[in-house]
């Protein structure tokens, strides 16, 4: 399980422009995974990272998603390459760059209208959730909030 750090200041970058985006970038991740419905596990924070250098081609997250990858089996790094790794990059790519969001300013937006706005979606693959637990379990959550009229949000394909 990863812990939320409250420690974010930024060291060894010089320009005050970039080191006010990696700044940025380190406050608002826990957001990205909350839009993507993704846990905080391993596979999950993987896949986060692909998406992020998809859409912001920051090279700590190239640098993640290359070498975090082999801390998983050899069988569960191939089914998460199939699953998740084509998914992040094409939501990388085709999404609005997240870095630049005001987020401060979305507390009020449901996620179905957000996620439409900045072009971006979650895993809806086929047979994807039924082979990540976490991944299946947070849904699931997500689906009966919806049930019971707690999940106050657009519809979006469930």
């Amino acid at each position: 399980m990863f812990k939320a750090r409250a420690d974010h200041q930024v060291r060894y970058i010089d320009s005050p422009t970039l080191a006010y985006t990696m700044l940025r970038y380190r406050q608002t991740h826990d957001l990205y995974h909350t839009l993507f419905s993704l846990p905080p596990t391993l596979v999950h924070e993987l896949s986060l990272k692909v998406v992020e250098l998809s859409n912001m081609s920051l090279p700590v997250a190239g640098l993640s998603s290359t070498f975090g990858p082999l801390r998983m089996t050899s069988s569960r790094r191939a089914l998460w390459r199939q699953d998740w790794v084509p998914w992040a990059l094409r939501t990388g790519a085709q999404g609005r760059s997240l870095v630049g969001v005001y987020w401060e300013k979305r507390w009020e937006q449901g996620l179905g209208e957000l996620r439409r706005e900045l072009g971006v979606q979650r895993n809806d693959e086929f047979g994807v959730e039924s082979r990540w637990r976490g991944y299946r379990e947070l849904r699931e959550m997500e689906r009966n909030l919806r049930r019971k009229g707690e999940w106050v949000d657009e519809p979006e394909k469930w």
